[in-house]
């Protein structure tokens, strides 16, 4: 990483250089060289390494802080979905119980529904036991 940002400071001082000794049409071959020419101020290596560097890890930070927010918003959307999946089991399990219990109760129904006409028959019959032997 640092033979990168040194790269960069390189380049970036090789451009500034050429950048300075760059000519105009009108400017005579030597014209550099002349002392009344003065080239400008260049940033010292130091400095282009320190910005180098504060850029680098300004940029760090931002991916760092993208990653963080990214996890951050995948943690609540699966936390969401789980939540969804857990209510949706839940109002499965409320229903099931409900289908259950009403399952019961009609087979309780039918069941004493039997069990009426069984006895209303058993009560024919005795009924017509009883009056059957008074006739004969």
């Amino acid at each position: 990483m640092k033979t990168l940002f040194t790269a960069f400071a390189a380049i970036a001082f090789s451009v500034t250089s050429f950048a300075n000794h760059l000519h105009s049409t009108d400017c005579p071959k030597d014209c550099a060289i002349k002392p009344t020419s003065v080239a400008p101020v260049a940033k010292s290596y130091d400095k282009k390494m320190t910005e180098l560097q504060d850029v680098a890890e300004n940029k760090s930070g931002m991916i760092n802080y993208n990653k963080s927010m990214q996890a951050a918003l995948s943690t609540i959307n699966k936390q969401k979905h789980l939540d969804a999946i857990e209510n949706i089991e839940s109002e499965n399990a409320y229903h099931q119980l409900m289908a259950d219990m009403i399952q019961g109760l009609e087979e309780q129904k039918l069941a004493d529904q039997i069990e009426d006409l069984s006895a209303a028959k058993r009560f024919e019959n005795l009924m017509l036991s009883v009056f059957g032997e008074n006739h004969s």
